[in-house]
């Protein structure tokens, strides 16, 4: 996923910047609803860096949040709902692919998805 990706970035030397106000632009009239295989990948996915990313008690407290976000946007879809949990199960009994050698967990990571994600950039 893109926070995988970012790590691996890091580990080799880049840099990453980002900036909470910036916007990316769909000028699709159907960009802004998702597809229902989005909430089941997405839920799947997140579970999946949380898993990687997570120690300890923050562990189970990380993956509801990160997946309470996939539920909000499914609201008034029962079949975004329905695939959100699917995939939160998903990410749960499947093992996450593995991370790339030089990229290391880092338990910061899953916070600061979920502080994105709740609109708070943390800094």
């Amino acid at each position: 996923n893109d926070t995988d990706f970012a790590l691996k970035l890091l580990a080799d030397g880049s840099d990453i910047v980002m900036h909470p106000a910036w916007r990316v632009t769909h000028h699709s009239p159907t960009a802004h609803r998702r597809p229902v295989r989005w909430f089941r990948l997405v839920s799947r996915n997140r579970i999946w860096l949380v898993r990687r990313h997570g120690r300890g008690w923050t562990r189970p407290v990380l993956a509801v949040l990160a997946t309470l976000d996939v539920f909000r946007r499914g609201l008034l879809r029962p079949h975004a709902i329905h695939a959100a949990a699917a995939g939160m199960i998903e990410g749960w009994r499947r093992p996450a692919p593995p991370l790339p050698s030089n990229v290391p967990a880092r338990s910061g990571v899953a916070w600061l998805l979920v502080r994105l994600m709740l609109g708070r950039s943390g800094s």
